[in-house]
């Protein structure tokens, strides 16, 4: 026998479409899992931790092929739900699959689903943001992946508990773009000066979801490199930064996309490269 849903948990390996999910489920991030234990190299550990990881009876496993899919074979003995948008897919497309979704772990009313409780948090961060240290403000992008375990009110009170401004002397800004780093390696920076102005793809998931099939459609995260780089000149030209830095350890971000966006990139910024470890280290600029 099936358990209520109320006692089952989806377990998720970042970011995922989770607007379209019962909230009697739980959330959990096995990424976030991984990264408590402060790995060398995050999907290295994620891997190992993938071949002794089991689900309980009800409960579900939800992957995205556009992130995950070195993952996946990993998990497969799982039988994992699998957000597969077509490569170059239309509204539509990505309507059908998000449909697909909903009818296995959703419901047919909105009141249950996560994208309130979702969209709570996130018009929490954008209006506490800058009353949080970079460091506390990146560690509140990284729980957007699962509601910080489905308990958003404590999320949303931390941030809306900061009440005055973060200030620091700025030298210089960057973008950041890649995979998780532990959120103290912005605090080393912020000593030197450096001001991140951007993070991708975290930020993507930040702002507010109205509906839920152009919000995955227009995501960077979900598209092709091309749309990625993109997107990254747009951030470029918005915040005019003094650098670039990518972290590519293969859940955001491919050694091959890092290679491909910094020869595109290397006549308009320096761009840095870290070795893609969860532990960062300190860079000079």
């Amino acid at each position: 026998m099936i358990k209520s849903p109320a006692h089952n948990t989806i377990y998720v390996v970042g970011y995922q479409p989770l607007e379209v999910i019962n909230r009697n489920y739980q959330l959990v991030d096995l990424l976030h899992t991984v990264l408590e234990k402060n790995p060398q190299h995050a999907k290295t550990a994620l891997i190992e931790y993938a071949k002794s990881f089991t689900l309980g009876e009800g409960d579900f496993l939800l992957l995205n092929t556009a992130r995950n899919k070195d993952l996946i074979p990993y998990f497969q003995a799982q039988s994992p739900l699998i957000y597969d948008p077509p490569y170059v897919a239309s509204e539509k497309d990505i309507y059908k699959v998000l449909q697909n979704l909903n009818s296995i772990v959703g419901s047919k009313d909105n009141v249950n689903l996560y994208v309130n409780a979702i969209n709570a948090m996130r018009s929490s961060l954008n209006l506490g943001r800058d009353q949080l240290t970079q460091a506390e403000y990146f560690n509140c992008l990284l729980l957007l992946s699962d509601v910080n375990q489905s308990n958003t009110d404590t999320a949303e009170q931390f941030i809306l508990s900061k009440k005055v401004p973060y200030e620091m002397h700025v030298r210089k800004n960057i973008i950041f773009v890649g995979d998780p780093v532990q959120p103290e390696y912005f605090a080393q920076l912020n000593s030197q000066g450096i001001y991140v102005s951007a993070f991708a793809p975290y930020e993507f998931f930040s702002n507010p979801c109205d509906r839920i099939d152009s919000y995955y459609f227009d995501n960077p995260m979900f598209q092709p490199s091309l749309y990625m780089l993109i997107e990254l000149r747009r951030l470029i030209s918005h915040h005019k930064p003094d650098a670039i830095v990518f972290n590519p350890g293969g859940i955001y971000l491919t050694h091959e996309e890092a290679d491909y966006f910094t020869y595109c990139l290397q006549q308009d910024l320096p761009v840095y490269k870290l070795p893609g470890t969860y532990i960062a280290p300190p860079i000079q600029i």
